[in-house]
């Protein structure tokens, strides 16, 4: 039985194989796309935003609440969504 390192390393390279498969059967033209796609999700996401202005404010106001209000889950229950 292989030891979690050698699995993970197993599943790593097959993952990197499976990447470089992929990649070389892609055009300029759709790679040009995918990273355009890829872009804007991080552009989206507040985990990589590094300025806020300019963003959906309820999301501005949840990520300030979170970080300067006093209880996380009262933070939590006022933004949650129904």
């Amino acid at each position: 039985m292989a030891t979690m390192d050698e699995e993970t390393e197993r599943m790593m390279e097959e993952m990197e194989a499976e990447f470089d498969r992929i990649n070389e059967s892609m055009t300029q033209e759709e790679k040009n796309e995918r990273f355009k796609r890829v872009e804007t999700l991080y552009e989206d996401s507040p985990l990589f935003w590094t300025k806020l202005e300019g963003k959906d404010s309820k999301t501005v106001e949840a990520i300030q609440a979170v970080l300067y209000d006093d209880d996380p889950n009262d933070v939590a229950r006022n933004f949650k969504v129904c």
